[in-house]
């Protein structure tokens, strides 16, 4: 059996790493709100394993916080980019992240880190092939608390799907504990963006087209 090696190496501050599912890994993510994000290897990619919160654009523009149905309508209606709070309560923000419109997805200005950004549609599948393809994929992916490990073995677990809910078009939420969903950046038609399904009493993964002017929860993967 292949050992892995793991090489803990002080850079300029920064912990390096290496092992056999990859080379030299730099240190965790951090956003432009200083928010740093934990991460996992899962085959060649590697992913930040809890939902992304930041509020501003790389060039340090504010995101809109709708919270309000009125106001989470508006910033579709008009294209802006939009994130919010499930339910608009900031305690679930601690936990399952912020929700998005995929206007925000796309915005030029970009959310993610150097050397990071939001998984395609192609980067997902890859993750729910290395996981055993889209049958069994959702049962090694999902969570239910924090703690980045659900009821299965394997890298896979770490993975820390938690299943944060979605907020409609029209403003309404739904689905937290229940159901996740994440935007892809990969868009799928003039108002439809892809999305990746996670549902608490299935082991599927699946990949639909959801209209743009949802909030669903995003996550980080690196370049």
């Amino acid at each position: 059996m292949q050992k892995k090696l793991i090489l803990f190496i002080i850079w300029s501050g920064s912990l390096l790493t290496t092992n056999s599912c990859g080379g030299v890994k730099n240190s965790k993510p951090i956003d432009i709100d200083g928010n740093v994000y934990n991460t996992v290897i899962i085959g060649d990619q590697e992913w930040t394993n809890e939902n992304i919160y930041v509020s501003r654009f790389n060039n340090g523009d504010l995101i809109v916080q709708a919270k309000t149905n009125e106001e989470w309508e508006e910033a579709d209606d008009s294209g802006i980019p939009a994130w919010c709070y499930y339910q608009n309560m900031e305690e679930n923000g601690k936990l399952y992240g912020k929700l998005y419109n995929w206007h925000a997805v796309n915005d030029s200005r970009g959310l993610a880190p150097e050397g990071w950004h939001i998984p395609n549609k192609d980067e997902w599948n890859e993750l729910i092939d290395f996981l055993g393809g889209k049958e069994i994929a959702g049962s090694k992916m999902k969570s239910s608390n924090s703690s980045s490990v659900n009821d299965n073995e394997g890298l896979g677990s770490h993975f820390n799907g938690l299943l944060g809910g979605l907020r409609n078009a029209s403003g309404n939420f739904s689905g937290i504990v229940e159901h996740g969903y994440w935007w892809t950046s990969t868009e799928s038609s003039e108002y439809h963006g892809n999305q990746v399904q996670l549902h608490k009493n299935s082991d599927e993964t699946f990949i639909f087209s959801h209209y743009k002017g949802h909030g669903h929860s995003l996550r980080f993967v690196r370049d």
